[in-house]
């Protein structure tokens, strides 16, 4: 702890309230408007200052987003910090999770939470979610010597785990650094009055130069000459303009919000409308999740297969995915089946077993594990591969000649048929991805799991495609190269947290605005550093602190309200801006013509 090798994470240093202040108050419009507004009270035309009010809400409305911005991102973190159990002097004892040190034994069981990056020490069919983490949706096998993540759970099993990075060292921490940089969503409508406005300040001081003499030497009245000249100078900068659009886009989000979309900044209401490519994650985005039941293919037809199905998925009181799946699918109400011994499903063993007395003993698990090299498997093995390739979850239901044991290897098998599950894909997403590409947007699916698993829930949910999904871990370093893959592929798997980043920058350098819909700390990095990041509402909270837009209820259908939403508030901006196009015109030919010919100013 004097070393200062502790758990705890450094405070990210933030914008101050008057770093936030300056930074929205001197742009080059606000500064002018505020200096002709001083102008006219010092020579006592509060009346004719009334401009001024802009300002103050140019600032007003810049600051208070900015500040909110600021707060959620103070609040964010990745870890939970309740109180862990660590092994100290070779007893347990329950401790604060930032008292963790370094070499600290950590004890884990299902259900928790790792809250420093370490090595497996001791596993008892330990096996752990990092889908938050990595994008990869199966629980992943942990045994002795192996690493852990902080910010992962234990799905299954207990175990002891030594830290090996703590603080602001570990996984977990150097994503929340990074997640809690603030920057601000780029405006481009913003960007262009600005530029305008800067350019048109260099014709001003001449302008306002000539205006003043010739006003002062006509009139000899000062007072009179100021006002008629800060009236011309006033009518030359669109402040309306920039008053519009900031209501535009308020409206914008007001009529979103009743969508249940969260929109965070106003400026992402116009992002929406420049978005040209679309990068979805999987798990949690483009599905929802869950696995569901596909197929059933019976190998051998003399066996009470559906029945025997339907009375496993339903003796577990506390079923996984695979089961809560099945069980969901096979009705056992009906069919007599009691339950006399089991063995339950470990991550070592892959399978788990019930008995039903007289029908028998019947086991579920993993192919590899359940079917060994001899010929008599060569049929379920065909049908398993088959499958396979197609990037389906696939596990062997088989019945056994002697009750097994957890302590002895499985005798007897009789393979009765192979069960086919795959990702539950949202309703909604297939006629959302058709929008989309009918609309002209690219769209690129990015995923932690298998390119094969990847490739087939993509071609489900209608993702054109360009040949097969990419093996992430083959794309190039160089950002050119990888901006030329990205271009020539639209799924990718087996993709890092730090590879999706570095895939919505090759694209965002190509010219493109990119959006990233995301739901796991793994997309963090990705959402944000996108041009529009997107959350869903059932993700992890760090991904919804980053987001600018955050899909309340979660329905992969509101893209194409998002899109078009942002589309008709762009057109009726860009509209507008022909009259204050119009009138910035006339008020300059007004003003030259009086400095030209030297008559008093028409208003």
């Amino acid at each position: 702890m004097a070393a200062g090798r502790v758990n705890k994470t450094p405070q990210l240093p933030t914008r101050t309230f008057w770093q936030i202040f300056r930074a929205n108050a001197l742009n080059i419009l606000n500064i002018l408007l505020f200096s002709m507004a001083v102008i006219m009270l010092a020579f006592g035309r509060p009346a004719d200052a009334l401009f001024g009010f802009v300002v103050l809400i140019n600032v007003g409305v810049g600051s208070i987003q900015e500040l909110r911005a600021k707060r959620t991102l103070e609040r964010l973190v990745l870890l939970d910090r309740e109180p862990v159990e660590v092994l100290r002097d070779g007893s347990r004892r329950s401790i604060d999770g930032d008292d963790v040190v370094l070499d600290d034994i950590l004890v884990v069981s299902a259900g928790g939470q790792v809250i420093a990056d370490g090595v497996v020490a001791q596993s008892s069919g330990l096996l752990v979610d990092e889908s938050l983490l990595t994008g990869e949706s199966d629980a992943v096998a942990k045994t002795v010597g192996d690493p852990v993540m902080s910010g992962s759970y234990v799905a299954v099993g207990s175990g002891l785990v030594q830290a090996t990075a703590v603080g602001g060292d570990s996984y977990a921490a150097k994503l929340t650094d990074e997640a809690r940089r603030f920057t601000v969503t780029h405006s481009e409508l913003m960007s262009v009055v600005l530029r305008f406005v800067r350019y048109l300040s260099f014709a001003l001081a001449p302008l306002a130069t000539v205006l003043l003499i010739r006003r002062y030497n006509e009139t000899g009245d000062r007072r009179e000459s100021v006002t008629e000249t800060i009236s011309a100078l006033v009518g030359l900068i669109p402040e309306g303009l920039v008053l519009f659009i900031a209501v535009a886009l308020a409206v914008g989000v007001v009529r979103l919000g009743r969508s249940k979309i969260l929109v965070r900044e106003l400026a992402a209401v116009e992002g929406l409308a420049r978005v040209d490519v679309v990068c979805f994650d999987k798990t949690g985005t483009l599905t929802d999740g869950s696995i569901s039941f596909e197929t059933l293919d019976l190998v051998d037809e003399d066996l009470p297969v559906e029945s025997a199905l339907a009375a496993f998925a339903h003796a577990e009181p506390s079923p996984n995915n695979t089961l809560r799946a099945l069980a969901d699918s096979f009705d056992a109400s009906a069919n007599g089946w009691v339950t006399t011994g089991s063995v339950p499903f470990s991550s070592e063993r892959k399978w788990s077993s019930f008995s039903f007395g007289d029908k028998g003993h019947w086991v579920l698990g993993a192919p590899e594990m359940l079917l060994d090299d001899s010929s008599e498997y060569d049929v379920a093995r065909e049908v398993v591969n088959a499958h396979a390739s197609q990037g389906m979850r696939v596990v062997v239901f088989c019945k056994a000649g002697v009750e097994p044991s957890d302590a002895q290897p499985l005798q007897a098998l009789r393979v009765a048929a192979v069960v086919v599950l795959g990702d539950t894909v949202r309703p909604d997403a297939p006629q959302t991805v058709e929008w989309l590409q009918r609309q002209g947007i690219g769209i690129k699916m990015i995923s932690g799991d298998s390119p094969v698993t990847v490739g087939a829930l993509a071609r489900k949910a209608g993702i054109t495609t360009s040949g097969d999904a990419f093996d992430a871990r083959d794309l190039p370093g160089d950002a050119s190269a990888l901006a030329d893959v990205m271009e020539s592929y639209s799924v990718f798997g087996r993709v890092k947290p730090e590879q999706k980043r570095a895939m919505v920058n090759a694209l965002k350098a190509r010219g493109k605005c990119v959006a990233m819909v995301g739901d796991g700390v793994n997309d963090v990095l990705a959402l944000k550093d996108a041009d529009m990041g997107i959350a869903m509402g059932n993700g992890s909270a760090a991904t919804r602190a980053v987001a600018q837009v955050v899909l309340l209820e979660s329905k992969f259908d509101a893209l194409p309200k998002l899109t078009a939403e942002g589309r008709r508030v762009l057109a009726n901006v860009e509209r507008t801006t022909y009259l204050w196009g119009t009138k910035v015109v006339a008020a300059f030919f007004f003003a030259f013509f009086v400095a030209l010919l030297n008559t008093e100013y028409p208003f």
